[in-house]
């Protein structure tokens, strides 16, 4: 193996590290510019997302918890206009 195989090598074996060793913070992104207002997600997630005086969401907690994590997807995958990333 060459020298750069090596360093990709050690730099995959870091990242399996890593990644089983941390927990995965996921978090809710909203782009304010396509939110519609329509509150879909503050129904299907509560706990994650509220709406704000401008009547658009925010997002209340930050990392999302475990178990709110299907409830924030389900709320990303139905929000009409696409504002919501959960990631």
């Amino acid at each position: 193996m060459n020298r750069v195989g090596r360093a990709l090598a050690r730099s995959i074996d870091t990242l399996c590290y890593v990644s089983f060793f941390e927990e995965e913070i996921v978090k809710a992104i909203v782009d304010e510019t396509l939110c519609s207002g329509c509150g879909v997600c503050e129904e299907v997630a509560p706990d994650v997302f509220t709406m704000n005086d401008a009547g658009l969401v925010d997002v209340k907690v930050d990392p999302i918890p475990d178990d709110l994590l299907g409830s924030a997807q389900e709320a990303a995958d139905g929000c009409p206009s696409g504002a919501i990333v959960v990631e």
